[in-house]
């Protein structure tokens, strides 16, 4: 499914004002092999494009009603940031432009790497509010979903904040790893797998535990010592209560009746007067 079809669709996302000659291909043909490649790698390392667009009979349909300009940014900042260095840019008074002119020196590399980096990050940035749009439905059932779910290190990116997205994703294996062994001994494996699902919980207190937890996780990937903090972690699971201030609250029924929740239970170890040996 191809998303970017015209030239004006195009240059809408550009962030520059890039200037062509009266009867060259226009920048859509230049770089049409790289808009498909970017929708390609959408699909690989996003989604399929099918599981938010339907094809109709005279246009292309979104599926969920999330900002019309998300996910045709992502595309087009990918595209363009793999096609910088096969274009012959100049920088001019309004921005870069392109030319096919032997006179007029290129834009020094530099200066393109630069450009490289922005459209990377308002790449990134739009991916982020991409993520955030589709987090307001249940789009469990798109293939990208679980990617985006695998581990409480949520993916986001902005402008004045950016994160790399491929560094984002080389993580997320050792996030899994931390997880896994704070699920063993404190968090429970279903209670885990709870918080996973649900990027912006509607319980507040699995909102605060999943906000607590994504910070821990990151100080343990940092290298700083959590036990504490996870014992604290422990003990709100075991009071949480209802708003009477007495009924457990039945989110976290699945870490009471694990066998994490054993390991937390008070254990009273006494001599037995009956058994000789001696007494400490």
């Amino acid at each position: 499914m191809n998303i970017i079809t015209t030239n004006d669709q195009l240059r809408r996302y550009i962030p520059n004002t890039f200037a062509t000659v009266d009867g060259e291909p226009s920048l859509y043909d230049k770089i049409e092999p790289q808009i498909r490649a970017a929708e390609t790698w959408f699909a690989q390392h996003l989604t399929p494009l099918t599981d938010l667009y339907r094809q109709t009979a005279s246009e292309t349909e979104q599926i969920y009603a999330i900002p019309e300009d998300t996910v045709p940014a992502v595309i087009v900042c990918e595209a363009f940031r793999n096609s910088v260095d096969s274009l012959n840019l100049v920088l001019t008074p309004n921005g870069f432009g392109i030319v096919s002119n032997d006179h007029v020196a290129p834009a020094s590399k530099e200066r393109t790497d630069n450009l490289k980096e922005q459209l990377r990050i308002q790449r990134d940035t739009a991916i982020s509010q991409w993520l955030n749009a589709m987090d307001a439905y249940d789009w469990t059932a798109c293939g990208g979903w679980l990617r985006f779910h695998e581990t409480l290190h949520n993916f986001e990116s902005s402008l004045t904040d950016p994160v790399r997205f491929e560094d984002w994703e080389q993580e997320q294996g050792f996030y899994r790893l931390v997880e896994d062994n704070l699920a063993n001994k404190y968090i429970s494996h279903p209670l885990m797998e709870t918080l996973r699902a649900q990027a912006n919980p509607s319980d507040p207190h699995l909102r605060s535990l999943r906000r607590s937890l994504a910070v821990i996780e990151r100080n343990i990937v940092a290298g700083k010592d959590q036990r504490q903090a996870l014992r604290a972690i422990v003990d709100y699971i075991r009071t949480a209560t209802l708003a009477d201030g007495v009924t457990p609250d039945p989110v976290f029924d699945c870490w009471r009746e694990s066998p994490t929740a054993i390991l937390w239970q008070n254990h009273e170890f006494q001599n037995d007067p009956k058994r000789g040996g001696v007494w400490l």
